[in-house]
């Protein structure tokens, strides 16, 4: 259930960083994120109480929280450990957004990917439900839509268009205004501002606020 709430978690992340989305869902789309990230913590608490209290391993203080530390499947329990942590940061970062810097919240909560990759070697190596059909078809959707929003999000050159698609990587960024048509009327022709208009909310709808900064080009 950890795993499903927080794989559920890392893929509405994507989804909400798109403005169409935004939109269509309003803020309960934005609430349900946050539902899921605190119910993942709490049933991260959970396997962990129930681990401690398991009389079939000795899980101990130590062999919860350091990794490495268990005899029983080290390699596994390390990296569920490392899940842990990095879920854990997530989850406080989110509750301290408006008190931390925007650069540092965002490293942090791009680390939900490494959680996520961590989370599920984990459940490989120490699952008790791997060799089951189901739970292979749970994380095989799960891992399909996290890493399909991911190559989503990566930046692609702008220039959609073949004649400037081959532009150098300096040219990389919102397409320029067009020419003044009429230098004494100083407006620049409006099928050329029309087709301008389109690409700039092309551009705008796929980068949203991650839109690169370059100063050599004017919107």
């Amino acid at each position: 259930m950890t795993w499903v709430t927080a794989t559920t978690s890392v893929i509405t992340g994507p989804m909400l960083s798109r403005r169409s989305v935004k939109a269509r869902t309003g803020p309960w789309f934005l609430d349900l994120r946050r539902f899921l990230g605190g119910i993942s913590v709490v049933f991260l608490i959970t396997h962990m109480a129930t681990l401690g209290a398991d009389s079939f391993v000795d899980f101990g203080a130590k062999e919860l929280f350091v990794p490495g530390a268990s005899v029983w499947k080290p390699e596994a329990i390390a990296w569920g450990i490392i899940a842990a942590y990095l879920l854990v940061a997530i989850e406080v970062s989110s509750l301290l957004r408006r008190r931390i810097n925007k650069h540092l919240w965002r490293v942090i909560h791009f680390s939900a990917f490494a959680a996520m990759i961590s989370g599920s070697y984990h459940a490989y190596l120490a699952g008790s439900d791997v060799d089951k059909p189901i739970a292979w078809g749970i994380a095989g959707i799960g891992s399909l839509l996290v890493f399909g929003l991911i190559s989503m999000r990566l930046p692609r050159p702008y220039p959609q268009d073949p004649n400037t698609a081959q532009l150098p990587a300096k040219n990389f960024g919102p397409p320029p205004l067009p020419e003044a048509a009429d230098s004494e009327a100083g407006e620049p022709d409006k099928a050329a501002y029309t087709q301008w208009l389109k690409e700039w909310l092309v551009y705008a709808e796929k980068y949203g606020d991650e839109a690169p900064k370059d100063p050599s080009r004017a919107l």
